[in-house]
């Protein structure tokens, strides 16, 4: 039989590994998966300046609105189309300035209805963004730990509305409130800002293109409605499962990660070790067995402690005869002296079936699954 190649196996087996890129790994970590205390210790425990946890970051980028994507799925057309006209009206809200997050791979963290709403009116428009230069797989996680562990806030913003439709439902929209004014359109927490139609009509008129023409500016609306890009992040979370970053916050988010107070690469501190090791073991002690949770930690054990409280785990599996030839693996792994001082120590007898060993019942499971 081939030698069992744990290492190749760890990397490689259904559960994936706990390597040391838990923070900043490929996949984005949502906030309700967030440990309290992990996010606590993380968002105040990073290398500092010139470690791998400096990041850059502009408060003052400017970026095409056209050229942005979306994060979220939940996007309300109604809202979008509120914002847009009230805009026209009198600048409120705000979409010069859209007070939000974007990732280097552009990639909007929060403010999808004023990204929305600014491409109604231009796609081609510049708008000004707070750009940090990371990928947004990794910064919809740390923006969490911010989100969990300096605000202490345990959940996103409901998510309501579905960017799927988004093209579709905007040319009806236009003409009901053409017709009534933003007034009749119901969406939660609206409609904001409330025009008359006669207001909605002068707003349309206002769209770049239009000199005037409200019939004009409505085609164009409509027109640039199908503009929008609404191929959603792959890896991004729900809206509840996203960060929550309200704009006077963003300076304090830039200097945290400019400053490298934020614990989430590689090599992490002692303190962010042992709260990572701890959510991770006890989070899967909930779903696998005792030689899974030995085979997916094997690589993650930050500290002795850590390391007797697994092989004790092990040895237990092995002592009850839940393992067919764990003693006969044990001798095999450690040598015959090593391995009968543990045997002893823990109570293990020799194997009922020696053809077996601790491996092969390895890779009996590795099989199976």
């Amino acid at each position: 039989m081939a030698k069992f190649n744990y290492t190749k196996w760890i990397t490689e087996n259904k559960y994936g590994k706990f390597d040391e890129e838990a923070l900043g790994s490929e996949t984005p970590i949502p906030l309700s998966q967030l440990d309290p205390e992990l996010a606590k210790t993380a968002a105040t425990s990073g290398g500092g300046t010139g470690s791998p946890d400096e990041t850059q970051g502009n408060a003052n980028a400017t970026i095409a609105v056209g050229s942005l994507k979306p994060a979220q799925k939940e996007v309300i057309a109604a809202k979008a189309l509120c914002f847009a006209l009230g805009f026209l009206r009198d600048g409120i809200p705000d979409l010069e300035n859209m007070e939000a997050i974007i990732s280097n791979d552009k990639y909007i963290m929060d403010g999808h209805h004023r990204w929305a709403a600014r491409t109604l009116i231009d796609p081609t428009a510049d708008v000004g963004v707070a750009k940090i230069e990371l990928p947004a797989d990794e910064l919809i996680t740390v923006l969490n730990i911010y989100t969990k562990g300096v605000k202490k806030k345990e959940k996103g913003n409901p998510g309501v509305g579905a960017i799927s439709s988004f093209k579709t439902d905007i040319p009806d929209l236009i003409d009901t409130v053409i017709a009534e004014g933003t007034g009749v359109l119901k969406y939660h927490k609206g409609p904001w800002p409330v025009l008359t139609a006669e207001e909605v009509n002068t707003s349309l008129g206002k769209v770049p293109g239009a000199n005037g023409d409200a019939a004009k500016g409505a085609a164009k609306m409509k027109a640039n409605a199908n503009k929008l890009n609404i191929e959603i992040h792959p890896n991004a979370p729900s809206r509840v499962d996203m960060p929550v970053i309200d704009g006077d916050e963003i300076p304090d988010v830039l200097a945290k990660l400019k400053s490298g107070k934020i614990d989430f690469k590689p090599n992490y501190s002692d303190e962010t070790k042992a709260k990572l090791g701890k959510a991770g073991l006890d989070e899967q002690e909930k779903e696998l067995g005792d030689v899974e949770i030995l085979m997916k930690n094997i690589d993650r054990i930050n500290t002795q402690q850590e390391l007797e409280q697994v092989i004790q785990k092990l040895m237990n599996h092995v002592a009850s005869g839940k393992v067919t030839g764990g003693s006969m693996g044990l001798t095999k792994a450690l040598g015959t002296g090593p391995a009968s001082t543990i045997k002893k120590q823990f109570g293990i007898k020799e194997s009922i079936d020696p053809r077996s060993s601790l491996y092969e019942k390895i890779e009996k499971l590795i099989d199976k699954n």
